[in-house]
């Protein structure tokens, strides 16, 4: 299997190396959460009374790498200075880094942390990993009633609602705006809108889109081709495919499309690809029952029972299934493309796309985590302007691009996306293509602090949906009633 290594150095866009250097590190792009091939679908707008404003990669052709663009000069902010931090008198200081980073991401974390080291002498950043979230997260708690907080930590987007409200995390701004450590004018501007949209309150930055996901379809290209198809663009043209390729008899069963087992995700994606609306965020209350979830969770219920779709199971991945042939299609996050890679090992062609739109209307969900800044009184205006540096520089188009090649996460913003290095990444590995042409159709679902507690509920309902205990409309109508008491504590 081919490996590829990200180097990290000074390298200018007008001195870019060919991506042939670019050799022998981790296993085929591990932990990648970028998708792959499906890119001759052009994304189309979201839904415009549910859409942020909508981010296009600029020249983004059929085959899905956007060109490169020109580097413009920098311009250095000229705003109030930071409160009692004096330029002139550096001291060293230690930031606390808290993640759940591990393999492949825990190292191009590490290279990322090195090169930033290598470029200044007064920060230090110690990375603390945790088990998995969920502790983390935990310890954060622990942590605030303590007065002990780390600097920086991840925080999901439900987390990072939570921890702006409670007041515990820093805005950026005043950091982005001091003309000595600030970032240059248009930097932040070039974030892509839906991960802006889940990062600001009240037009103030409180959290950096570090390491997100989005879903896509993965394929058998070889199955697909044998049967005269390509990579379906609406759910309708995935219907027929699965149809045609759903195969059973007593030895064998291929489904022609997979879905996980809870559901919940692609149900979520087709309801605003309808014109739906899932959560009223505003009024805080549950919108299940519409026209357009209905028929979402029909059509969903419909390709289960047909039967030319299945979902996951206990005892296996979608992955996994895919890999011994038991799906031609499924879908699922782009981190999902390392366990897919290895799964398949070579056996067969395969690619992936963006996920199927309703009519020419494409949306689809984004997950994963950002970074915040801790407010702590125990953190000096030295150490928190030294988290704010390590920000900057993550943030700084070169080494942004860097981060999304060699952790697989997407690309914070249209400069990485189409800096150079990136764009040769992009055509060298050509399954990357699908998740970066997706992220102007992303979308979180809700960034409320209760949207876990709400996928919970719904997952709950419709795993007893799927399972025949009861109908669509009595199982969305149980959902929405109870996530509607959870939103009025009751």
């Amino acid at each position: 299997m081919d490996k590829l290594v990200v180097e990290w150095g000074a390298e200018t866009e007008r001195n870019v190396q060919p991506m042939k250097k670019l050799i022998a590190l981790f296993i085929f792009f591990i932990a990648l959460g970028l998708g792959g091939c499906g890119s001759e679908d052009a994304p189309a707008e979201a839904p415009p009374e549910l859409a942020v404003p909508p981010t296009v990669i600029h020249a983004l052709p059929a085959q899905g790498v956007p060109q490169p663009q020109p580097t413009p000069e920098p311009i250095r902010p000229t705003g109030t200075p930071i409160r009692g931090f004096l330029p002139h008198d550096r001291e060293e200081v230690t930031v606390e880094l808290w993640h759940i980073f591990a393999g492949a991401q825990q190292e191009a974390l590490a290279t990322l942390i090195e090169a930033f080291h290598a470029s200044q002498p007064y920060v230090h950043i110690r990375p603390l990993r945790f088990e998995n979230y969920d502790r983390l997260s935990h310890q954060i708690a622990l942590g605030d009633r303590a007065g002990r907080l780390p600097h920086l930590a991840q925080a999901s987007v439900f987390n990072v609602t939570r921890y702006q409200a409670e007041q515990v995390i820093l805005p950026f701004d005043p950091f982005m705006n001091d003309p000595a450590v600030g970032i240059p004018l248009g930097e932040m501007s070039s974030i892509f809108d839906p991960l802006r949209a889940a990062s600001q309150f009240g037009g103030q930055w409180f959290a950096l889109p570090f390491a997100k996901s989005v879903r896509v379809l993965y394929y058998n290209r070889e199955l697909l081709h044998a049967h005269g198809l390509t990579p379906p663009a609406t759910w309708e043209e995935a219907a027929q495919a699965a149809r045609a390729l759903t195969f059973i008899d007593e030895y064998h069963a291929l489904f022609g499309l997979g879905f996980e087992n809870e559901l919940d995700a692609e149900w979520i994606s087709m309801v605003r690809q309808r014109g739906g609306l899932y959560l009223d965020e505003v009024n805080g209350r549950a919108h299940f029952t519409t026209p357009e979830a209905l028929e979402a969770m029909e059509f969903i219920m419909d390709t289960l029972t047909a039967p030319y779709a299945r979902v996951a199971g206990a005892a296996e991945t979608l992955a996994e299934i895919f890999a011994r042939g038991g799906v031609a299609m499924f879908m699922g996050s782009s981190s999902y493309l390392p366990h897919v890679t290895e799964a398949v090992a070579g056996a067969f062609d395969w690619g992936s796309a963006p996920m199927p739109g309703t009519g020419p209307i494409r949306a689809t969900e984004m997950t994963g985590y950002s970074l915040v800044m801790f407010e702590n009184m125990g953190h000096s205006i030295n150490e928190r302007v030294g988290a704010w540096e390590f920000l900057r520089f993550v943030l700084e188009t070169e080494n942004a691009a860097r981060w999304a090649m060699s952790s697989g996460f997407l690309p914070m913003s249209q400069a990485a996306a189409t800096y150079r290095s990136f764009t040769d990444f992009l055509i060298v590995n050509h399954r990357a293509r699908a998740a970066v042409g997706s992220i102007p159709q992303g979308f979180f679902p809700t960034r409320m602090a209760a949207g876990p507690h709400i996928r919970a509920i719904l997952q709950e309902e419709m795993a007893d949906i799927r399972d025949g205990w009861v109908y669509i409309e009595e199982g969305l109508a149980r959902a929405e009633l109870r996530v509607n008491e959870l939103l009025a504590g009751n």
